[in-house]
């Protein structure tokens, strides 16, 4: 039973995430030969604010960036 976990910036659709889900599903069944129906595949979406990187949040880091365009 491969268990994968992925976590995300929030924001991304559902059809997105379906389509990653079965994109890991095939990968599974053509190397392990695992069924589809045999796997978990977990979301957690997270906000921006939630990730640090250096000690800035991807927040700020956005806003920086965002600063050093215009």
């Amino acid at each position: 039973m491969p268990l994968v976990k992925i976590e995300l910036f929030e924001g991304r659709t559902q059809a997105q995430k379906k389509a990653i889900a079965e994109g890991i599903a095939e990968v599974f069944h053509d190397v392990l030969g695992s069924h589809p129906e045999h796997n978990w595949i977990i979301f957690q979406d997270r906000a921006r604010s939630d990730w640090f990187t250096g000690g800035n949040s991807q927040t700020e880091i956005d806003e920086s960036r965002k600063s050093a365009d215009t």
